[in-house]
């Protein structure tokens, strides 16, 4: 009575409704309705957007997870490898540096650079230190330095065998480095072999399923 607008729907009820139980159900309707909300299954379980990434997390099998743990550790080598080889390197081309101005500035004390300063992470200055021992060696009472061919030779070996353990120190656990570089793509491609792999057989498994049911039934 004294309806003005469109209705949409009837119902027929053998008991009256009140005013209160019309307006409840007229609330749950709609798009906008406060008192329902649609959603899906996997927002229900998630309680909001679903997670693609925890859906994907849940169904990893053992050998997708082991593929990465695997290329996991690689990367945790790999950046404990470039974090310490940087800041070696920059210690040590910092001290090079200061033992280099030094070296150029030294007239009459260029044997005695290694007395005051040290110059603990410059590996010029180990080879400098390697070289003023084989020249003390060579030096009488007098001070006096006497080098011949044998002598020179000597010094040059002493260097030499120095620098071979500089660059040693230097490069150091980079094979670590190296066998994560090639080996992270290796691996990442297995994974994927095996995650088609792993989907395929998923397919080919619902697929024989299904079919058992369609010839049990």
């Amino acid at each position: 009575e004294g309806l003005a607008g469109m209705m949409d729907e009837v119902q027929i009820a053998n008991t009256e409704r009140s005013a209160d139980w019309i307006k409840l159900a007229a609330s749950a309707q709609g798009a906008e309705s406060k008192l329902l909300t649609v959603t899906s299954d996997e927002e229900a379980a998630s309680g909001g957007e679903p997670s693609y990434m925890g859906i994907l997390l849940a169904n990893l099998t053992v050998d997708a997870w082991v593929v990465i743990a695997i290329l996991m550790v690689m990367l945790v080598i790999a950046i404990v490898v470039m974090y310490t080889k940087a800041r070696l390197i920059s210690a040590t081309d910092k001290d090079n540096r200061d033992f280099l101005n030094r070296f150029r500035q030294a007239t009459a004390d260029f044997l005695e650079l290694e007395k005051g300063v040290t110059h603990k992470n410059s590996s010029l200055f180990r080879l400098y230190q390697a070289g003023i021992r084989e020249v003390k060696k060579r030096t009488d009472a007098q001070g006096q330095v006497s080098l011949g061919d044998a002598s020179i030779n000597a010094i040059k070996a002493s260097v030499d065998a120095e620098q071979v353990r500089e660059s040693h120190k230097l490069g150091a656990n980079m094979v670590l480095l190296t066998i994560a570089i090639s080996g992270v793509p290796s691996l990442g491609l297995l994974g994927t072999v095996v995650g088609v792999m792993i989907t395929f057989a998923a397919i080919a498994a619902l697929g024989i399923t299904q079919r058992e049911g369609e010839i049990l039934a």
